[in-house]
């Protein structure tokens, strides 16, 4: 069996989770990091339309909220998947060093 880390940004009971449930919610991971948030929800609000609108797929071009986006407009997106808080996490959740990944 796997033991959890002792460092980084979840939870022993989040890691728990993940290892027994398969799955883990990870509220916590973004605590500190406003501005990314705000760029984000600023892309998505762009891309994606007002709630009640009816959609077909997804609603999301090709390019918009896909990493890496190419387009400047989107970059913040790209900051998400290679944030050190995500690649933390992921090494916590492994039992490996960041540095690995």
């Amino acid at each position: 069996m796997h033991m959890a880390q002792q460092h980084g940004p979840l939870t022993p009971e989040q890691v728990t989770s993940w290892r027994t449930q398969g799955y883990v919610m990870a509220d916590n991971i973004f605590l500190g990091q406003e501005e990314l948030i705000d760029a984000v929800l600023q892309v998505a609000n762009r891309v994606y339309p007002a709630a009640g609108v009816h959609l077909n797929g997804f609603g999301a071009a090709d390019n918009d909220m896909v990493f890496p986006s190419l387009d400047e407009e989107n970059a913040a997106v790209n900051r998400i998947p290679l944030n050190p808080s995500i690649i933390d996490a992921v090494a916590q959740l492994l039992s490996i060093d960041a540095t690995t990944l």
